[in-house]
């Protein structure tokens, strides 16, 4: 965001600069000299040349913010995913908590219950060994005889009606019910020992039931506040993917608009500059033939198979017009590049114009892109008048586009560089 920063205030100066040169207007323009406009354009070339440097340095960034963003979204998938199994997990753990829930109730519901068939068991229990007791107790007091013997002791040892009565109806209930009342007591006995055990585990069921549901309690709220932390997490990540992807095309936006604006500049001052060199030669002087254009004095300079430069190498963008230097005709055309890579076979210049001014002097322009259409040998040319565009035909398939232009004076070839930078600079 620092960087972004500086870029902000560099673009905003550039921006300035720009807008001045665009407010002096093409009228002002008009009244500077060409050594003047030739100045400003170099400074307009040197502000695009920052600019594409910025760039670079915009696209490495956009680069990495790029690569960022993928990251990002790849986290907000796996965030995503990972909220869709927390919710699902969450969905199953309440449902297992409602059955939880209702087995505990349950489990409480039937210890209840067998609590009550426990107390039920136990009185009934009661009454049978109380009934039983008393049957042992007649025994234990008539002793072990025979039904006749019994009933003979009773009469014997009552002393009343009443005691005879009450007396033989208690042997009777010995005699008839003994062995029942027996099997009734043990029954009875096994049955509140079952019960007891069932209530015992009803009841263990029922505290295990309590603590699953303890357990899935807590483990519910850790679910939910995962899910949470991820929305919240999503949610985050989301608003910085937007703020990202704001922030970026907007900056894009604005070089692009500052780019477009320095090269309007720069294609304006070019053609202001171009249109006062024509002037010039229209009065006599000289017109630089590539505009823009970048080079230098590399007359001599070795190339290969030996040979050293005899020209003087202008580059400039592909498609830039090459215009004649002077007023004069075509001597020569060749419209096709016959050069074969690796060979020595073809011509090395590719596609080329050579023009006689009017005082003599030859010029040749070599490695064009293409020939102005209608150009004819022998046809006149004005100075300033479109021969072809920059390119990198011939032997020069392999460097960035360029003219090779050599100058001819009284048939002995010259360093063209003195005449090209006296009219280009």
């Amino acid at each position: 965001m620092e960087q972004r920063g500086r870029w902000g205030v560099a673009r905003a100066v550039a921006l300035a600069l720009v807008a001045g040169a665009l407010l002096a207007g093409p009228g002002a323009a008009q009244e500077r000299s060409a050594d003047d406009l030739a100045r400003e354009l170099r400074e307009a070339e040197s502000r695009r040349s920052r600019e594409h440097g910025e760039l670079g340095s915009l696209r490495t960034e956009l680069t990495a913010a790029r690569e960022e963003l993928v990251a990002i979204q790849s986290r907000l998938r796996d965030a995503t995913a990972r909220l869709k199994v927390a919710e699902g997990q969450l969905a199953l753990a309440e449902g297992a908590l409602v059955t939880a829930e209702e087995a505990r109730n349950a489990a409480i519901e039937n210890l209840a219950l067998a609590d009550r068939l426990v107390v039920q068991a136990e009185t009934q229990l009661a009454d049978e060994e109380r009934d039983l007791g008393e049957q042992i107790a007649m025994v234990y007091k008539y002793g072990a005889m025979g039904r006749s013997a019994l009933y003979l002791t009773v009469l014997r040892q009552a002393r009343t009606p009443n005691d005879v009565a009450v007396n033989l109806h208690k042997l009777g209930t010995v005699i008839e019910h003994q062995d029942e009342v027996v099997t009734r007591v043990q029954e009875l006995s096994r049955e509140r020992a079952e019960l007891r055990g069932q209530a015992d585990a009803t009841r263990a069921s029922a505290e295990q039931r309590e603590l699953d549901a303890a357990a899935t309690l807590e483990l519910v709220g850790r679910l939910r506040a995962d899910a949470e932390s991820l929305t919240r997490a999503v949610a985050t990540d989301e608003a910085r993917q937007r703020a990202v992807l704001a922030s970026l095309e907007a900056d894009a936006a604005e070089q692009t608009a500052l780019l477009a604006a320095v090269e309007r500049d720069v294609a304006e001052l070019g053609s202001e500059l171009q249109a006062a060199r024509a002037r010039r030669a229209a009065a006599g002087g000289f017109t630089c033939p590539v505009t823009p254009s970048w080079f230098q004095n590399d007359w001599g300079f070795p190339r290969s198979g030996g040979r050293s430069h005899e020209g003087t190498d202008v580059f400039a963008d592909r498609g830039t017009a090459v215009v004649a230097v002077a007023d004069g005709s075509v001597a020569r055309i060749d419209a096709t590049d016959t050069y074969r890579t690796g060979t020595s076979g073809g011509d090395l210049g590719g596609r080329s114009v050579t023009i006689r001014t009017t005082d003599g002097e030859r010029w040749y322009f070599a490695h064009l892109d293409g020939i102005a259409n209608g150009l004819e040998v022998g046809a006149s040319v004005r100075a300033g008048q479109v021969l072809g565009t920059t390119g990198n035909s011939g032997n020069a398939r392999t460097t960035p586009p360029h003219t090779h232009i050599e100058r001819s004076v009284g048939g002995r070839t010259v360093n063209p560089f003195p005449a090209l930078d006296a009219a280009c600079r």
